[in-house]
């Protein structure tokens, strides 16, 4: 039997964890070093008061059996490992035995049963993707509260919108569906999508119908208009879209997931008066969960839409004007991030000039106005 330290040194033993932005009912977060790679992980562990909770352990084995069918997909953040820990007095794991599965998801599913009767609790080792790609920190802007809420570029939110839609498709191809979707779950580094926290997600039963799993399906595609791209493409919560409020954490509850997505079935663009008509229409027939559009067909009429702004792909003509116009429209894209990154650089040297001379109030005035200027900028 191996002890935690053999396999894993937990960082950060103060008890701090690193799920700030993505609160699960289920489990916790904590950054953990991974002796066997010499990488640090997300170390994902069952909260020790749901321990007791039979119907929370079955969420681990559907968030395993998905990463390993997932396992060659881009999008999804990889597991490592997975196991259970003897560790059930403290919240944050620091001490005891550890029993490793790596990647035997058989393995790891045949003795739940056994580690769940002796108090274990289970535990999955993911890859760690650097929070500041966060797509609702990202959305929250530079405060971090959301009193200054940014949006993407519709050229960035079009590319994250085809990645995803691929990615559910094939979710949907092997019989699973997403269903939880928050900005809080993705990650945008402006070119690559990636997707975290697959426990309230869905597994097909073998002997579902027809008529079930279509429903799960247009289920999983309406909460992802909403909780993902509306969020893109706006700013806003879909929540609360008529106070035109920035999206906040929730604090994933596996019951209330169908309440919280179904009271709205409509999406204001209005405030949004320069996003692509047929791409707000798109994305307004997608979160009605009676419509019968699959991943497959949404992904093209996006292309579609994504022709109109300029971008060539097979099957899907643009016009020269059009293909200029994005190529200049990259290009500013690129000028702008570069601008925003020299004037956040020029901030912090006004705050440790302040912070070094506290006396000299121009530092203080410096800071204050580009502090705010930032704040303010276009681009998340």
């Amino acid at each position: 039997m191996q002890n935690l330290e053999d396999l894993y040194e937990i960082r950060n033993r103060n008890g701090t964890f690193i799920d700030e932005y993505a609160l699960g009912y289920s489990a916790r977060v904590v950054r953990a070093m991974s002796f066997r790679t010499g990488q640090d992980t997300a170390f994902k562990i069952l909260r020790r008061e749901r321990i007791n909770e039979v119907d929370v352990w079955p969420r681990f084995v559907t968030e395993v059996r998905i990463l390993t069918a997932l396992n060659k997909n881009r999008v999804a953040v990889r597991m490592f490992d997975c196991g259970f820990v003897s560790d059930h007095v403290n919240e944050f794991p620091i001490s005891g035995h550890i029993q490793s599965c790596d990647l035997d998801v058989d393995q790891f599913i045949s003795q739940l049963p056994g580690y769940r009767e002796q108090g274990w609790r289970p535990y999955i080792a993911l890859e760690l993707i650097p929070l500041a790609h966060n797509l609702l920190k990202l959305i929250r802007g530079a405060d971090g509260n959301g009193t200054h809420a940014l949006r993407l570029p519709t050229e960035e939110g079009l590319t994250l919108a085809i990645q995803f839609s691929d990615f559910l498709q094939e979710m949907h191809s092997k019989n699973m569906v997403y269903i939880d979707h928050k900005p809080e779950h993705a990650y945008w580094d402006g070119k690559q999508l990636r997707v975290i926290d697959f426990n309230v997600s869905q597994i097909f039963k073998e002997n579902i119908s027809a008529p079930e799993s279509a429903s799960l399906v247009r289920k999983d595609m309406a909460n992802f208009v909403k909780g993902v791209l509306y969020t893109s493409f706006t700013g806003l919560d879909f929540r609360y879209q008529s106070q035109g409020l920035a999206p906040s954490a929730r604090p994933s509850d596996p019951t209330n997931v169908d309440k919280t997505f179904g009271q709205v079935n409509h999406l204001d663009f209005g405030m949004q008066e320069t996003l692509l008509p047929q791409l707000a229409a798109l994305i307004n027939r997608a979160a009605d969960s009676s419509s019968n559009m699959t991943a497959t067909e949404f992904t093209d009429e996006l292309k579609k839409c994504a022709a109109a702004m300029g971008h060539g792909r097979p099957g899907y003509p643009v016009t020269k004007d059009a293909t200029q116009s994005r190529e200049e429209t990259l290009k500013g894209l690129a000028a702008l991030r570069d601008a925003q990154n020299k004037l956040e650089q020029a901030r912090d040297h006004f705050l440790t000039a302040r912070e070094l001379c506290p006396e000299i109030e121009e530092n203080r005035r410096l800071y204050k106005a580009t502090s705010e200027f930032y704040n303010h900028r276009v681009l998340p």
